[in-house]
């Protein structure tokens, strides 16, 4: 038996990039369907100790493409602002 899903524009997106430390894992969310404009974006990121327990959940103030955290929770990421992709920084 083979489970198998078809890909298509109606699809939600879930996590879009992940970025772990030795304490901690953090997941972007998106949430987005295919088809939304900029779904490959995302606003929340979603914070799992390394069994896989929820421990926080952010909502940013801007949409990243990627991003990497640390255990301070100092973040980068990139974020589309207007139409330009800049480099921030933030601490949750």
């Amino acid at each position: 038996d083979m489970t198998a899903m078809s890909l298509s524009r109606e699809n939600q997106s879930g996590f879009n990039d992940l970025s772990v430390t030795d304490e901690l894992i953090f997941a972007l969310y998106s949430g987005r369907k295919a088809n939304e404009e900029r779904s490959y974006f995302a606003n929340q990121v979603w914070v799992f100790d390394w069994d896989g327990n929820p421990l926080n959940s952010y909502k940013l103030p801007c949409h990243l493409l990627n991003f990497t955290g640390d255990d301070s929770l100092n973040f980068y990421g990139i974020a589309l602002i207007g139409e330009n992709y800049n480099l921030i920084h933030f601490k949750l």
